[in-house]
């Protein structure tokens, strides 16, 4: 849905799908990924308890063709993931 308001702003609602991550091993390595098409907007984050709170993966975001990629050392220890949308201050998503 679009809509342009009085002020000159096309804001538009509910035209993309939720990402959804992959996850895969390399050796001792987690390899993070989700499709291109979210490449701005989200932030992948952490926790080892979902009651608990979620961190901000601060490992590179690589690219490799249409999937953006994260690589992170391997534990034992139970470890939740998922994207977060990024908002400013007013709401909206920031980039």
């Amino acid at each position: 849905m679009y809509l342009a308001t009085f002020s000159n702003h096309l804001n538009v609602y509910g035209l993309l799908p939720r990402p959804s991550l992959a996850i895969g091993l390399s050796n001792t390595n987690l390899i993070i990924s989700w499709t291109t098409n979210f490449s701005t907007g989200y932030i992948l984050q952490t926790t080892t308890n979902l009651s608990g709170n979620w961190l901000n993966v601060t490992d590179s975001v690589t690219t490799v063709g249409w999937t953006n990629e994260v690589t992170i050392p391997g534990t034992k220890a139970t470890t939740f993931f998922r994207l977060k949308l990024k908002l400013n201050q007013s709401g909206l998503i920031s980039g």
